[in-house]
């Protein structure tokens, strides 16, 4: 399971992919912050540039009421917290040609590597975040219109080609193990005299 560093792995390793399929220079994928849609540097429009941007984290309902898991040594632990992350890709530049054209460019990268391995998972990060056998699933989405209006309110500047990605069951290990007591051997009942 991965530890709470996973949300922040999880976007740079689709930084890090999405990067590399594309053939951008460095830092022209980026995780963005709803502060960073209102101040774009000019070289970020210029090349062309893509931005990350985690716009919602929710609790996975499909998988919510987890039993404790049991280790090869008998101890249980707690269940994973398993969330969902909810991202908005958008391409920039100073044409809606070469906007576009990125924009297709990475949904198609997207479609062809859909899963994120541990490997680009713990690079990313450089930590071990994640088992060895974990990988994060990722989704195309669609958003409707009043939600992506919503979306695009909160980064206060004018809408942009995007496309919409679900990071799906991203989880989380949580840090304290389970308490364990010993077994009940015997009940001992006392009749308390008022």
């Amino acid at each position: 399971m991965a530890t709470y560093r996973a949300i922040a792995a999880t976007t740079l390793a689709m930084e890090r992919l999405l990067e590399g399929a594309l053939g951008l220079p460095e830092n022209q994928v980026r995780g963005f912050q709803a502060k960073d849609f209102s101040s774009l540097e000019d070289s970020f429009l210029t090349a062309g540039g893509l931005s990350v941007y985690l716009y919602r984290v929710g609790f996975n309902t499909g998988q919510r009421n987890l039993y404790p898991r049991v280790s090869p040594e008998g101890r249980r632990a707690r269940p994973p917290l398993l969330v969902d992350l909810h991202y908005l890709l958008t391409a920039w530049a100073k044409s809606a040609q070469v906007q576009q054209e990125l924009l297709g460019r990475a949904m198609v990268a997207l479609e062809v590597r859909s899963s994120l391995p541990a490997g680009l998972l713990n690079g990313a990060i450089n930590a071990p975040v994640f088992g060895p056998e974990e990988t994060v699933d990722l989704l195309p989405e669609s958003l409707s219109l009043a939600d992506l209006d919503v979306v695009w309110k909160m980064a206060q500047t004018n809408p942009q080609p995007s496309a919409s990605y679900l990071a799906r069951m991203v989880a989380l290990e949580p840090e304290e193990g389970w308490v364990e007591a010993p077994e009940v051997q015997t009940r001992v009942f006392e009749l308390v005299k008022p």
